[in-house]
């Protein structure tokens, strides 16, 4: 079985050690998409302003 490729803008927002791993995935299932590492685990809650700003960075690239 193969997965689809993701044609879509997509932020995907992975923990640090993981970046590695989710750019090569994403170059291969979703190559519009953006990968970003933050720290380990909530970083949405834990880097809020960080988190909102790379969102709202996304959003307006749109």
């Amino acid at each position: 079985m193969t997965t689809p490729r993701v044609a879509r803008p997509v932020l995907i927002v992975v923990r640090d050690e993981w970046k590695h791993v989710a750019e090569n995935w994403a170059a291969l299932h979703a190559p519009t998409s953006s990968v970003v590492a933050m720290g380990k685990h909530m970083m949405f809650w834990d880097r809020a302003a960080e988190f909102n700003h790379l969102l709202d960075q996304f959003f307006q690239d749109l």
